[in-house]
């Protein structure tokens, strides 16, 4: 198996090598685009600023959940085999 991946490595070097500059470069270009350097962090934020009235209902409902809650019951499993060893 090694042998086969250093073949293939050999033979495509160059075009893995663009692929890996084309993909590093467009997701730096996406996070700077999208969010500037030191936007909102704990810095811009004061103890307390966020609070629970700020933030949407929605968001704080789907955080609470209720413990004695239990989800659906998955399938039952068929029966299981013997150990033959006994």
């Amino acid at each position: 198996m090694g042998r086969s991946i250093m073949r293939y490595v050999r033979r495509h070097h160059v075009a893995l090598l663009a692929l890996f500059v084309a993909l590093s470069g467009s997701s730096v270009a996406t996070a700077s685009a999208l969010l500037p350097r030191n936007s909102v962090g704990t810095a811009q934020l004061q103890n307390g600023a966020v609070t629970k009235n700020k933030v949407a209902k929605s968001a704080v409902a789907k955080l609470k959940v209720r413990r004695d809650v239990r989800g659906r019951q998955g399938l039952k499993g068929g029966p299981g085999r013997r150990d033959r060893r006994g």
